[in-house]
């Protein structure tokens, strides 16, 4: 929005104004900025700041690595994400939950189905704990594949892990069952995400209820 846009034209011009004092900004303040132009939707900014980094030889942290990665997922970038993604490990550097995150959602936007599903299980053979984000990109990638157990079996870990699917995850495995003729299951998983559905409006009339019922208490 509007606010973002006005964040990385100020976060810019911080920058700007450490560099001409002679004040060589940190490794974090580099991070904030290519983060800033993220946000803002500035993603040739954020690769620009990143390349400058490089080529005047600033160390750098996989934080730096995964806020331009997070600019290239963003603006559909999806070759410069997974350039990043080698490179960072290249520069002997580890990638984390966030890294993965960013490419995995990247290539599933991009279509990049089997390779989306392929980064996930890396992801896990890491140790690395999938967020919800990341566990959408990967169930959507399998149905679109038509790897509908896969997605099943993802559907029902996510839940093990406290999760709550959203509605893009069950709309997602129940295509993926039904193109499989899987139509019992398909059915079951409608009911299901239709009861919740149904219990999250009414819990919401509850709280509206609630914060009308306090309004009324007020002198």
């Amino acid at each position: 929005g509007g606010g973002s846009a006005r964040r990385w034209e100020t976060a810019l011009e911080l920058f700007k104004e450490l560099r001409q004092r002679g004040l060589e900004p940190t490794n974090s303040t580099y991070n904030a900025l290519i983060a800033a132009c993220e946000r803002g939707g500035q993603t040739d900014k954020a690769i620009e700041i990143f390349q400058l980094l490089r080529d005047r030889g600033v160390p750098l942290n996989v934080q730096t690595y995964n806020a331009v990665i997070a600019a290239c997922q963003k603006s559909g970038n999806w070759r410069k994400a997974l350039d990043l993604f080698d490179e960072l490990q290249t520069q002997g550097l580890r990638p984390d939950a966030m890294t993965y995150t960013g490419v995995i959602v990247a290539c599933q936007k991009a279509g990049l189905f089997a390779k989306s599903v392929e980064l996930f299980y890396d992801m896990q053979k890491r140790g690395l704990r999938p967020r919800m984000i990341t566990y959408t990109a990967a169930i959507v990638s399998c149905s679109a594949a038509g790897m509908w157990e896969t997605a099943l079996k993802l559907f029902e870990e996510l839940q093990l892990r406290g999760m709550e699917p959203n509605l893009l995850v069950y709309h997602s495995v129940i295509e993926a069952l039904e193109r499989a003729g899987q139509a019992e299951k398909a059915n079951e998983l409608f009911v299901e995400c239709r009861r919740r559905v149904e219990s999250a409006k009414k819990a919401r009339r509850r709280e509206r209820a609630a914060l009308d019922f306090d309004d009324d208490d007020e002198p």
